[in-house]
């Protein structure tokens, strides 16, 4: 028969590491909200009171996760530019949770098209100029290349990494 410890971390740790928490480059925002929600199950962000209105009688518990996580979320954002533009989105304050994660979702998407296009547009701009076929190089260049005492590879490699000055 096995035992198993249980190690009994504090809540204002787990609560401190879920404040922290902040996303990783290229992390999806929907797998940071994951993670961010996986914290914030263990830190018992809900507050209980005495309702004092006429519709209710008793004890009432207030939740305040998504809040949190929300705050966590806004404030841990990998992009810069992403979070700055979210954080001046009109009423987001009265978003809730989801909406705001369909905002940022929408937000990285957008960036991640973006990136794509311009390497998109790079690659095709260095095919154009006939550098695109690495078994093709021509005499001129390798004559080139051999004066200046360099790797015949090295005229495959695109003009804005290759260091090598142009005779």
């Amino acid at each position: 028969m096995k035992l198993l410890t249980v190690v009994n971390v504090a809540l204002s740790v787990r609560r401190a590491t879920l404040l922290q928490t902040k996303q990783d480059p290229g992390e999806h925002v929907r797998q940071y909200v994951a993670r961010l929600r996986g914290l914030a199950s263990v830190c018992q962000c809900s507050k209980m009171g005495v309702c004092t209105t006429a519709t209710c009688s008793g004890t009432v518990t207030i939740d305040y996760t998504e809040d949190i996580v929300k705050l966590v979320l806004l404030n841990g954002l990998a992009d810069e530019e992403i979070r700055k533009e979210v954080l001046g989105t009109t009423e987001i304050d009265t978003k809730t949770l989801n909406e705001t994660v369909c905002l940022v979702d929408s937000k990285e998407t957008a960036a991640r098209a973006m990136v794509t296009d311009n390497l998109r547009v790079a690659a095709s701009s260095y095919k154009k100029m006939g550098r695109g076929q690495p078994n093709q190089a021509s005499p001129r260049n390798n004559t080139r290349l051999r004066r200046a005492g360099q790797d015949e590879m090295q005229d495959t490699l695109p003009m804005w990494i290759s260091h090598s000055p142009v005779r």
